[in-house]
């Protein structure tokens, strides 16, 4: 598919161009965090699975979503120095950024986010 850039192309006898931004949608690479995220959200919605009128935790969101994944999804133990980010990060960063997710504030019983 074609996706159009923002800006004008640069002569490329000149300098390097700036990167331009891509009006495009967000397709997650195959077996990849945010690919099995969406693809546990889908699971639970078709199988009626923690959805109440709070949303869905986070742990039944992981316990879905990770046969769709091949790295795991949350990191037990401990983290070494630079190594704070697994594939739950990009619910945050990236699905709920591209609105792909919403989610609700943190509920009274846990420290997850609900999830819609």
């Amino acid at each position: 598919e074609n996706c159009a850039n923002v800006e004008e192309p640069v002569n490329r006898n000149h300098q390097a161009r700036p990167r331009t931004k891509r009006n495009c949608p967000y397709h997650p690479r195959l077996r990849s965090a945010p690919f099995a995220l969406l693809l546990g959200l889908l699971d639970c919605e078709e199988q009626g699975v923690g959805l109440q009128e709070d949303g869905v935790s986070k742990d039944i969101v992981v316990q879905r979503s990770q046969p769709y994944a091949d790295e795991p999804l949350v990191k037990r133990g401990k983290h070494n120095k630079g190594d704070w980010y697994d594939g739950w990060s990009s619910m945050g960063k990236t699905l709920i950024n591209k609105d792909l997710v919403k989610c609700s504030a943190h509920r009274r019983t846990a420290q997850t986010p609900a999830l819609y």
